[in-house]
């Protein structure tokens, strides 16, 4: 994959000095280091997030709780505000996610950009995904599940291209379309994949960050499996928790805009 040169990604910045450099650097390698396709495709990500408006957890709680909060779902987990980005961001997956078209979109906008707000600030922008297949919830992508969830990641959060993906205890179907597509793309594509195991938890993940979320955060040691395979997980604590930062966070951002 090309890497952008100095000088584009420093007209880039100068053209939008607030935003993280890595984000940047990702609309450039999307448009194989042509400046001004790289410039039209951020400025076409503004304007649809602009059309979107604000997305916030009480955006995407119906969906959440679906099911009792059993999925499927996506969701950034949330570190203790002491380790908040000194690790790569999580996002954990029951299923694939449900809902229309707009419900879908919505849902990965706020995990994407949650996982945003939580990276560190130096190092490449990495995101762990962490997929639980088993228990229901996933299903061949229909049209809506693919412009909502893989259109939006590559077209409008392509910094999320060097994500890991670890699918615990996959499905027969899930390991064959992997092998399948390593295969294809060859060796370097394959290392985006990681199959772990429920088994030895949490170790049976086979992540170092995986581990550490579960071992040192009180969302993490809860976390667990049902009888059905699905995640044990909080869902209304994340729900509040999500809802209470961001009624703190809400009177600074009016506070920034007088």
């Amino acid at each position: 994959m090309p890497v952008p040169t100095d000088g584009n990604l420093a007209a880039m910045q100068s053209r939008w000095p607030e935003v993280d450099l890595r984000v940047l650097s990702s609309h450039l390698r999307l448009a194989k280091d042509d400046l001004d396709d790289a410039i039209r495709h951020y400025e076409g990500f503004l304007a649809w997030r602009s059309a979107l408006g604000p997305v916030s957890i009480a955006s995407v709680e119906d969906n959440l709780r679906a099911n009792n909060g059993k999925g499927p779902f996506m969701l950034t987990l949330e570190y203790e505000p002491e380790e908040a980005g000194k690790h790569p961001p999580i996002i954990m997956m029951q299923g694939m996610i449900k809902g229309t078209r707009a419900e879908m979109v919505k849902q990965v906008v706020y995990t994407a950009e949650r996982a945003q707000a939580l990276m560190p600030r130096e190092g490449p922008a990495l995101v762990k995904f962490l997929i639980n297949t088993q228990g229901g919830g996933f299903r061949m992508p229909d049209a809506d599940y693919r412009a909502a969830v893989f259109d939006v990641l590559h077209q409008y959060y392509p910094w999320m291209e060097s994500s890991q993906v670890i699918f615990l205890d996959p499905l027969y179907v899930v390991k064959m379309a992997l092998w399948g597509m390593g295969k294809i793309f060859g060796p370097s594509w394959k290392q985006k994949f990681v199959v772990g195991s429920k088994a030895a938890w949490p170790e049976g993940v086979k992540d170092p960050d995986v581990e550490k979320y579960m071992e040192t955060t009180p969302g993490g040691k809860a976390l667990g499996w049902e009888a059905d395979g699905t995640i044990r997980y909080d869902m209304e604590e994340y729900i509040e928790r999500r809802k209470s930062e961001e009624r703190k966070k809400a009177p600074q951002e009016e506070g920034q805009t007088e």
